[in-house]
């Protein structure tokens, strides 16, 4: 046996991802489209669709240009917005668009010119909000640098020893990518391309291996840095810091819990890993290499931790804000992708400068039509309804929770978690006193309620990119993997998430703890 071997080493680096997670780099469709026969029917039932949308939208737009009461108008711009989503229309001309409308009709037209010049600046021009940028270049700078491969290697040999060892590492590695990355679909890409083979070669039940990876990126979202978190943020009008330090604690918990449910599977049942052999011959394989070369491993990885203490330690000790936690995140990070790359130093850099620019732009815009839809709810009275409503049901906190809980898995099922976000925050935010929910705490609720929703089928977007991926054979080592054992695999560990979400509806302390306890 080479006693000089290091080790798992994948085929190729991951790619890197922009601000919401989507891959900069040419990947296979999220979800592919479906093979059909008659062309022309299929065409006839688009058109029909679209006059379909075409006609709600002149029938809304009629209710706002007849004498209705604000509250109706609100109502309408809400269907509006969603008839636009149907329609495949960029999120925040969706939000925009029905809001400016609605607010010609509720206010005098130079009123509305005042709001719409001053909005911008109003949303946007936020010392907390200069974070966004800063978390997306650190993240793109550290994609581009290679540590995915190397901190993926490092924890393969670090959890050795730990039945389902490479599924516990994957999980393990997943949430420290997601402490320099923040991007779930990032995560998990990088993961399945790497950890998929490993695990397949390594003997490990295809269905398991698929649920490792997909859980592995559902702490993209809740660990520092986290782009839906700062939106979340921005839209609920909550200090940027605490709410990224509210996510800290559920998030290594998602990881743990994640991690002891794979060890107990590996435990209960070794035929998923390949069998009680071939887990021997792996720790004989691991062993034979030298400890030199594990230390040398586990070294290589330092970027993670020093980011990690940057950017959390700064902001929870109070000696760095977030924005300057994240400045100096990005500058580690940019000083180790010219470190690693050095010949082709420049052109990476330029195009994580280039894509970092254009996530960043996108974001504020979503911020801008987010405050548009809010003042829009607020203003039409259509908020203070919700509210009564809801007070005048008796509703209890725990019950609003859990409906909520499936009204965003339904949502992340079916959409983009940031629509979700952008849809449903503005409407529930007066909603909140009533029921004694903190803010900073539902943003953590909401955004791990939205991520699961992300792998549930039937359209579950992070199980359609994986599938996509194990497409490719180098990856699948050839086995055939369809979207059931897709599905089948995220059954296994799904209930562990639907636990650590019930943990924190019960211990709301766990998500505002570290806000409060920071400097």
């Amino acid at each position: 046996m080479d006693t000089t071997r290091e080790g798992p080493v994948p085929p190729t680096n991951a790619a890197p991802v922009d601000a919401v997670g989507a891959p900069l780099e040419k990947v296979p469709p999220t979800i592919p489209a479906p093979v059909t026969s008659g062309g022309e029917h299929q065409q006839g039932r688009a058109w029909l669709w679209r006059l379909v949308n075409y006609g709600l939208l002149a029938v809304l737009a009629a209710v706002m240009v007849a004498d209705t009461a604000p509250e109706v108008n609100g109502v309408a711009a809400v269907a509006m917005m969603l008839v636009l989503l149907g329609m495949k229309v960029p999120i925040a001309v969706c939000m925009i668009a029905p809001g400016a409308l609605a607010l010609v009709f509720i206010y005098e037209w130079d009123t509305v010119t005042t709001i719409l010049g001053e909005l911008p600046y109003e949303e946007t021009a936020s010392w907390s909000l200069s974070v966004v940028p800063m978390f997306i270049f650190m993240g793109m700078m550290l994609w581009r640098s290679g540590i995915t491969t190397k901190l993926f290697f490092a924890m393969s040999l670090v959890f050795n020893r730990v039945p389902a060892s490479l599924a516990v590492g994957t999980n393990v590695a997943g949430g420290g990518l997601a402490a320099v990355s923040g991007s779930t679909v990032g995560v998990t890409y990088a993961l399945a391309r790497i950890g998929i083979p490993e695990m397949l070669r390594a003997g490990y039940d295809k269905r398991l291996t698929l649920s490792a990876v997909l859980m592995s990126g559902l702490s993209g979202q809740l660990i520092p840095p986290s782009v839906l978190l700062v939106i979340y943020a921005g839209v609920a009008s909550v200090p940027v810091g605490p709410q990224l330090l509210a996510g800290v604690v559920p998030g290594v918990l998602l990881v743990v819990c994640q991690a002891l449910a794979l060890i107990l599977l590996g435990v209960a049942a070794p035929k998923l890993l390949g069998g009680r052999e071939k887990v021997r011959e792996r720790r004989m394989e691991i062993a034979q290499i030298p400890i030199a070369t594990k230390v040398r491993a586990v070294i290589a990885c330092w970027p993670v931790p020093i980011i990690i203490l940057v950017v959390l330690g700064g902001m929870f000790s109070g000696f760095l804000t977030e924005t300057e936690a994240g400045a100096l995140g990005a500058l580690l990070s940019l000083i180790l992708t010219l470190w690693t790359h050095r010949r082709a130093a420049f052109k990476e850099v330029k195009i994580a400068v280039v894509e970092a620019a254009v996530a960043s732009s996108a974001v504020f815009f979503m911020l801008m039509a987010a405050g548009l839809m809010s003042l829009v709810l607020a203003d039409s009275g259509l908020a203070t309804a919700l509210a009564t409503w809801v007070t005048d049901a008796n509703f209890s906190r725990v019950g609003f929770l859990l409906v909520m809980f499936a009204v965003y898995l339904v949502l992340g099922a079916v959409g983009e978690t940031l629509v979700a976000m952008l849809l449903t925050v503005p409407i529930l935010l007066p909603l909140f006193p009533v029921l004694g929910i903190d803010p900073l705490w539902f943003g953590v609720f909401a955004v791990l309620c939205v991520e699961l929703g992300m792998i549930t089928p039937p359209v579950g977007t992070l199980s359609y990119i994986v599938h996509s991926i194990v497409q490719d054979k180098e990856v699948s080592l050839g086995q055939k993997i369809t979207l059931k054992d897709i599905f089948t695999g995220v059954g296994w560990l799904l209930p562990v998430s639907v636990v650590v979400v019930l943990i924190l509806i019960a211990f709301p302390g766990l998500a505002t703890w570290l806000p409060s306890s920071g400097g």
